[in-house]
């Protein structure tokens, strides 16, 4: 193989690779960790393995901590909601980090053509909240499980629809992801 022809392989790889990483935000945790991990054994063949283990924390970092929704999260939810209405206020945990993620969830809830809004509360019990929680009265709104489905599609653990004795809907934001 000559110089021209490994360097054009390695310009494929690393744009497979961007095109990849690009897109490690709208898998879940786990499958992200796999793909981590499929990529540093492709590291040991000679990319540039810092780089990629610098990526592996920061995804490791994140998934112990609420970030912002990265824009193809926003259009995931913008798509996935789209022909369906609903009102509801992103609840979350106070403090900075919730808060911007809760900031961001509801921006996107509104891009979607949502009414939505947040709130913060004070938890004097131990950090038991966490992942995200879907809470409404009985009847559910019909808008509830495609709700639940577009926040599984954004790499969310939303396990259960709580029925609870509230006014309007809520997200819950916990403490941290998982």
């Amino acid at each position: 193989m000559t110089r021209s022809q490994r360097l054009s392989a390695i310009a494929v790889s690393g744009a497979t690779l961007a095109a990849l990483l690009g897109q490690l935000g709208t898998l879940g945790w786990e499958a992200a960790d796999a793909v981590l991990r499929w990529i540093g054994i492709i590291s040991l063949v000679g990319t540039n393995t810092v780089t990629l283990y610098e990526l592996r924390r920061e995804t490791a970092r994140a998934a112990r901590e609420w970030q912002p929704l990265m824009v193809e999260q926003r259009h995931l939810v913008t798509r996935a909601l789209a022909g369906t209405q609903g009102t509801v206020v992103v609840v979350y945990v106070k403090g900075d980090v919730r808060r911007a993620f809760a900031e961001s969830l509801r921006d996107a809830l509104r891009d979607a053509g949502w009414s939505a809004g947040t709130n913060s509360f004070v938890d004097d019990q131990q950090p038991t909240h966490v992942g995200l929680r879907i809470v409404a009265q009985t009847p559910l709104p019909t808008w509830a499980p495609t709700l639940r489905r577009a926040m599984r599609e954004m790499g969310f653990d939303v396990a259960t629809i709580e029925d609870n004795d509230i006014e309007t809907p809520r997200i819950v934001v916990g403490y941290t992801p998982r």
